[in-house]
């Protein structure tokens, strides 16, 4: 379902944060202290209005991301964990592991961080800071940028994929509500995806500021053998559908 404008001016905001890697992260630098504080309180009011924080769209997840990487957690530290990749989707990164900075959700999810171990298996949407030394650092700050994957499915935190049934689960000791979905299919609509669709920045119409906007590479023809794949690959399209320019 297209995103209300107003959801969209948050989503950009959040989106302008992730861009200089601050939101949601535990950093080191005062500047990233104080944009997360600050952050969290604004979403943290929103909630304290009756607004729930609205996690980023899936198709932005994806075209927002330096790397989407599937793989599992190899080790862990303090507050980073190496990420050793199986499979880097459509990114043709030259890395087979990375550093990551752990996910810690804020205090309005009022919800505890999963530990890192080497048991964990997922796929990770990923922004790079242009320095060596910072590690990647996973979007969304209400944890849909780390979808964990056990038993051959793949687990969306946060999200709300529209025709997808949930399922009760427990992973990692966590019983939660969550939608599932195949995960090797999951896996080729997103590969085929990233060759389809570039999400790119671009001012909105007064000028003011910047969003996250789709921009498509296939033809009509390869968009539709593409939707005709799965339920995955058709609920992308739509949902992509949803941020193109009117004609």
């Amino acid at each position: 379902m297209p995103v209300k404008y107003d959801n969209l001016l948050f989503i950009s905001v959040v989106t302008l944060c992730f861009l200089f890697q601050s939101c949601g992260r535990q950093g080191n630098r005062e500047s990233e202290t104080d944009m997360t504080d600050q952050a969290g309180k604004e979403i943290s009011d929103e909630a304290d209005k009756g607004t729930a924080y609205q996690p980023i769209p899936i198709v932005q997840l994806i075209g927002m991301s330096d790397l989407v990487a599937a793989g599992h957690v190899k080790a862990v530290e303090e507050a980073t964990f190496e990420f050793q990749i199986n499979d880097d989707i459509g990114s043709n990164f030259d890395s087979s592991s990375i550093q990551v900075r752990k996910f810690i959700p804020p205090a309005f999810l009022k919800e505890n961080p999963i530990p890192y171990d080497t048991t964990r298996n997922m796929i990770l949407y990923l922004r790079k800071s242009a320095r060596d030394d910072i590690p990647w650092t996973i979007i969304g700050i209400g944890g849909e940028g780390e979808m964990p994957v056990e038993d051959g499915f793949i687990y969306f935190e946060g999200s709300r994929l529209e025709g997808m049934p949930y399922v009760v689960h427990t992973l990692y000791g966590t019983q939660k509500n969550r939608q599932r979905y195949n995960y090797k299919k999951f896996l080729d609509a997103i590969t085929e995806y990233r060759k389809c669709i570039k999400w790119v920045l671009k001012e909105d119409k007064n000028k003011s500021l910047k969003q996250w906007a789709p921009t498509q590479s296939c033809d009509s023809s390869e968009i539709d053998a593409y939707k005709k794949k799965s339920s995955m690959h058709d609920f992308l399209i739509r949902e992509t559908e949803a941020y193109l320019p009117e004609q």
